[in-house]
């Protein structure tokens, strides 16, 4: 990883290709809100059980990588020398 960041080209790649595969990644919820919004549909619909298992299904994951990066840090401090 290190010797990656100092070329400069492919640092370059790194991040636009994580930027293009999260905006791919995006692009459905994007298109789904274009397509509903131009039928008339409101924005004001109460949230159904999909949301609220999407909203949960989020949230978890959440809070699995903030343990997670927890973890690393606390190893990373434990261990400097190993990555």
């Amino acid at each position: 990883f290190i010797q990656a960041r100092m070329k400069h080209g492919y640092h370059m790649f790194a991040w636009t290709s994580q930027g293009m595969w999260c905006f791919i990644q995006g692009l459905p919820v994007l298109l789904l809100n274009l397509v509903e919004k131009s039928q008339g549909n409101s924005a004001d619909a109460p949230l159904g059980r999909i949301d609220r298992l999407g909203w949960m299904i989020f949230f978890v994951g959440l809070v699995m990588e903030s343990i997670a990066d927890k973890q690393k840090l606390a190893f990373q401090r434990r261990y400097p020398n190993r990555e």
